[in-house]
């Protein structure tokens, strides 16, 4: 299985794109491409590798971001101001077995 993200961005688009497992500012940008962090509302990844990490700044600033789903990821690993400016979290679901 490979590593995947699905991004809801405004305006009910959805873009789906394989990654790797760290997920850094950088690819996260050219993931939303051509929209910008603002635009993003939900996220969901899915990872087979033992460990997916996100970097700081993934989702910094994502100022509408309301839900990120991690239920499909067996080990997560994140970094200190991961989630800095996302001011509309509401909701993050994770495995039960974290």
């Amino acid at each position: 299985m490979k590593n995947e993200i699905i991004i809801k961005v405004s305006g009910k688009h959805t873009i789906r794109k394989e990654i790797s497992n760290v997920l850094t500012e950088d690819e996260m940008t050219r993931a939303i491409a051509p929209f910008s962090k603002e635009n993003i509302l939900s996220v969901k990844i899915i990872s087979s590798d033992e460990v997916f990490i996100l970097e700081t700044g993934a989702f910094q600033d994502c100022r509408n971001l309301e839900k990120i789903n991690l239920s499909k990821v067996e080990a997560l690993e994140v970094s200190d101001g991961m989630l800095k400016g996302c001011m509309q979290l509401r909701k993050v679901s994770y495995p039960r077995n974290w």
